[in-house]
């Protein structure tokens, strides 16, 4: 770790802490350290470095995934990452091994209750607005009772829209609009 962080590079130093930290389960010291000094970092890796207490060692469900960016970011901590999505068409054809992509309608999952702990929505808030209610409770079914929900974004109309919704609810974390859904 030493090494890593003396040579400056940010994005060694967060692999070899978060390798570190995952072998010997030490979760909470990531959220209190700052990584990402040069913005060099994507922003999936900083939400996943953000999250990294609900996604180190957890099933991860993202909704409405697109490519699933996210999910690919996710997936060197997870136990294992879901995305789902309306349709495979932004999906590249290379996933990691313990990330599981489905088509799928998100108003409707066939997952069982309470099968993940943390279910995403990233930068897709705006796709699925008009179906939020059904949505919401779809992922509400599938979460675990300790776990959460986070809808993530950084684009304008999403954030315009989390805003209406879910109003002093949706805060900023760094470069992000963030809402947590707990049971």
């Amino acid at each position: 770790i030493t090494f890593a962080k003396q040579t400056h590079n940010s994005k060694l130093f967060s692999a070899v802490l978060f390798t570190f930290c995952r072998f010997y389960g030490i979760i909470q010291l990531i959220d209190k350290l700052e990584f990402d000094e040069d913005n060099s970092m994507k922003k999936t890796d900083k939400i996943v470095q953000m999250l990294s207490s609900d996604i180190i060692g957890k099933r991860v469900l993202e909704v409405a995934c697109g490519c699933a960016e996210l999910s690919i970011s996710a997936a060197p901590y997870a136990h294992s990452v879901s995305c789902i999505d309306i349709d495979d068409g932004r999906l590249s054809n290379t996933l990691p091994q313990n990330v599981y992509f489905e088509i799928m309608d998100a108003t409707q999952m066939s997952y069982s209750n309470n099968s993940y702990d943390t279910v995403i929505l990233y930068n897709a808030f705006s796709h699925i607005y008009s179906h939020w209610d059904k949505i919401k409770e779809e992922c509400m079914r599938v979460v675990k009772p300790s776990g959460a929900v986070y809808i993530i974004s950084t684009w304008k109309l999403d954030v315009s829209l989390m805003n209406e919704v879910f109003d002093n609810n949706a805060v900023w974390m760094k470069d992000f609009c963030i809402v947590k859904l707990v049971r």
